[in-house]
């Protein structure tokens, strides 16, 4: 159930776009700046925040942070903002995220696998919030990282992502340095964890991987794996094979996958409220189609805004 009082939303601040306005003005700057102080007190060194960002530097975050605005372009200012805004580059325009059963227990089980050093891997539907729920708690969180997985994501390509996450230059060094410079980071930090989204598209070898910075971290740093279902067979069949490490990572996860809890009617009718539309046929609407399509967040979001935008060109 969503409560207006403690209603987490992710509302990104806006630069002005228009003819008259071609330039942020003084209070959008010191807007940035608040959110790049509150980027920076999650890392252990404001060094650590500012490698841990991309294309600019230790230098110019210094500035901004200093109220140095002069020599900083407009374009390094959105640089900046597109990358801290909500824990990570993305940013849900016009959009306030409820705080859903899902998102709930994704809290819950960061903060378990983080307070007591654990490994958990979590699957739901694609579409269940799983991702924005996950951005929140790093936004939220000092300590917390994320590593969103592609298919085409190597296991270098991981390992560099999880040191910028931290803030680490890895360029030069091979896997093996790399990963432990990872561990290295960890082990300094109080309850530290890192939140893996999608990781049913990660490769064999970046799980062997896995296995080896746990050993290294273990008992001193939470792993949270967020997926579908899909990749459930796939570590059950290699488990059945016995190909080489997955005995080893499934016994890791705790030997099973745990489910999240589905979204329902009444998670689409609070959705609604908190965007805008609170006309009981416009939230029926919304939920008939939501319910046909599995409860697919995306729909629903499509769907509401499609609402809004109609209705605001019948104005």
């Amino acid at each position: 159930m969503i409560n207006d009082k403690h209603n987490t939303g992710i509302m990104p601040l806006k630069i002005k776009k228009n003819k008259e306005m071609k330039q942020l003005t003084v209070q959008e700057k010191k807007a940035i700046q608040q959110k790049l102080q509150d980027y920076v007190s999650k890392y252990p060194s404001q060094n650590r925040a500012a490698q841990s960002l991309k294309g600019t530097s230790g230098g110019t975050v210094n500035s901004i942070l200093q109220g140095k605005f002069e020599n900083i372009s407009d374009e390094m200012f959105g640089n900046i903002l597109s990358q801290i805004s909500s824990g990570g580059g993305i940013r849900l325009k016009d959009w306030v995220l409820c705080e859903t059963k899902l998102y709930k227990e994704v809290f819950l089980t960061a903060d378990f696998v983080r307070e007591l050093n654990e490994v958990s891997w979590y699957v739901s539907a694609a579409g269940s919030g799983k991702t924005a729920a996950a951005m929140a708690y790093i936004s939220q969180n000092k300590n917390a990282f994320l590593v969103s997985c592609s298919e085409d994501m190597t296991k270098r390509v991981f390992i560099n992502e999880m040191a910028q996450c931290l803030g680490l230059k890895t360029d030069g060094v091979n896997t093996v340095t790399a990963k432990d410079m990872i561990a290295k980071a960890l082990l300094t930090l109080e309850n530290p964890v890192f939140i893996i989204d999608e990781a049913d598209k990660l490769r064999d070898s970046i799980f062997l991987a896995m296995i080896d910075l746990y050993n290294k971290v273990q008992q001193r740093s939470g792993i949270l794996f967020l997926s579908t279902s899909a990749v459930k067979r796939r570590l059950e069949r290699g488990k059945r094979l016995e190909k080489c490490g997955f005995e080893e990572f499934v016994s890791r996860i705790g030997q099973k996958m745990e489910l999240l809890s589905k979204n329902d009617d009444f998670e689409v009718e609070a959705i609604c409220r908190a965007n805008g539309i609170s006309e009981k046929a416009e939230i029926e609407k919304v939920t008939e189609d939501a319910r046909y399509y599995g409860f697919d967040l995306r729909r629903v979001r499509r769907a509401i805004k499609l609402l809004r935008y109609i209705k605001s060109k019948s104005k």
